[in-house]
């Protein structure tokens, strides 16, 4: 059963029974700050603060201090830094509860910053920043996110090394976003745990999350900016970087916000192209043709735009050719493109991808931390009376019942050329000219 409050200071809570017997609660606080808030002058600061919360309060003064409620009851606590949200996310034994909701609040609400702890933190999250120049997963995502999102609060990537130059955070600046965003108003809290829903409200009735007064109203806070560039042509992002094996694709389209229906039979496509062993992208290049290790296709949905990525990494001498007479990765996801659009989809894959991700949905229930986060992100993240499916409702809900001429509307609607952004990754990248000639026989 799913429960749902807020506070009179505008704090959140939505608290759910796990689908299992195990004694283990799934506790996620998400904050409404990420780095879409962000200007030209604040990039970074959302990512950065994520890591000074865990530097000390008043009642717990170090890291040591915080770390150490966790670590003698055996729990974990983690957090990520994303475009829309922060989360950070704890799982405990049932008997811990009290503790972990506790620290979480002292932690969130009243962080000190003290100088010390600042300036060496900074050296902290630039060498994270280092690890992500070195990371090619994540270089090449913020190329396609710069193209597919251009124009829009989402284009930025969430943290990089470019952010932390000359002109860097400074202690000020920093402590006055924190005290923007992080107010209980601004805040969630999402729990999967076996607790009556009453000893939840105990629990928080008593802490900060609750008690904490308004400081001022929320719509004093920053908006999200909504509007983006218009794509009328197909982008092509190229990047060379020295020392790479292998070359990167990407290639995406934009699609629709996190509050249209289309997403659905989006995320139902995605899943016959790329989500498992036999599906198109994994037969064509890998098993037909030996051209790929790593392939896979992903959709994503923001509030005001979304995306549908197919991703592909091979040797650069299989780009375009495959031994110097097959056609090679990326003429095959092209030509996978042209077929969806002249031909659709079967009857058979649809009923496939559908019983695929049918057995996904159900295999993720059995982690409370999914459920966990998914409740979270829809009490935080879309606005209020959008309709809230239960977790383990979704397939029932919004697949079951998409048809092939479901699937075709979407195709037609949105994997068309305008709306197509091509970014390649690697030491020898090739010319635009090549890129449109293979790319733009799509329509």
């Amino acid at each position: 059963m799913i429960h749902t409050h807020t506070f009179p200071n505008g704090f959140r809570v939505i608290s759910e029974t796990p689908q299992n017997s195990i004694r283990i609660t799934a506790i996620q606080v998400f904050c409404s700050v990420g780095s879409a808030m962000e200007t030209d002058n604040t990039r970074g600061i959302s990512h950065f603060i994520e890591h000074m919360v865990f530097k000390g309060t008043k009642k717990l003064p170090s890291s040591k201090d915080i770390f150490n409620i966790y670590d003698k009851i055996g729990a974990s606590i983690n957090a990520h830094t994303e475009k829309s949200y922060t989360n950070y996310e704890v799982r405990c034994h049932d008997d811990y509860v009290k503790e972990c909701i506790i620290g979480l609040s002292d932690m969130l609400l009243n962080s000190v910053f003290s100088p010390q702890a600042f300036a060496k933190e900074k050296k902290v999250v630039i060498e994270e920043t280092i690890r992500l120049e070195d990371n090619n997963d994540s270089r090449i995502a913020d190329m396609y996110d710069s193209s597919i999102y251009r124009g829009s609060s989402y284009e930025n990537p969430i943290d990089t090394f470019s952010y932390h130059g000359a002109n860097t955070l400074q202690h000020d600046q920093v402590v006055q976003f924190y005290r923007m965003f992080y107010k209980p108003a601004n805040m969630g809290l999402s729990i999967i745990t076996h607790l009556p829903f009453s000893k939840i409200m105990d629990i928080l009735s008593k802490c900060e999350f609750a008690t904490t007064p308004v400081s001022e109203p929320s719509d004093c806070l920053p908006k999200l900016i909504s509007q983006y560039a218009m794509q009328l042509k197909p982008q092509y992002v190229l990047t060379t970087h020295k020392g790479l094996n292998t070359i990167q694709l990407m290639v995406g389209f934009r699609t629709c916000s996190q509050y249209s229906q289309d997403k659905y039979a989006i995320n139902l496509l995605s899943n016959m192209l790329g989500g498992y062993m036999g599906s198109r992208l994994f037969t064509t290049l890998r098993e037909k043709h030996g051209l790929t290790y790593a392939s896979h296709c992903n959709t994503c949905y923001y509030s005001i735009l979304g995306d549908f990525s197919i991703y592909a990494e091979t040797d650069p001498k299989k780009i375009f050719l495959n031994n110097g007479d097959g056609k090679g990765v990326l003429p095959l996801i092209i030509g996978i493109i042209r077929d969806l659009q002249k031909n659709g989809i079967t009857q058979e894959e649809l009923d496939i991808a559908k019983t695929n991700l049918h057995g996904s949905f159900v295999l993720s229930e059995e982690a409370n931390e999914n459920a966990c986060f998914y409740n979270g992100s829809k009490l935080m993240l879309y606005q209020d009376g959008v309709q809230f499916t239960p977790y383990n409702k979704r397939y029932e809900t919004h697949y079951k019942h998409i048809t092939t001429s479901d699937i075709h509307h979407v195709i037609k609607r949105y994997l068309v050329k305008s709306n197509m952004t091509v970014c390649l990754l690697g030491e020898h990248v090739p010319t635009v000219k090549k890129l449109k000639q293979i790319c733009e026989i799509i329509d």
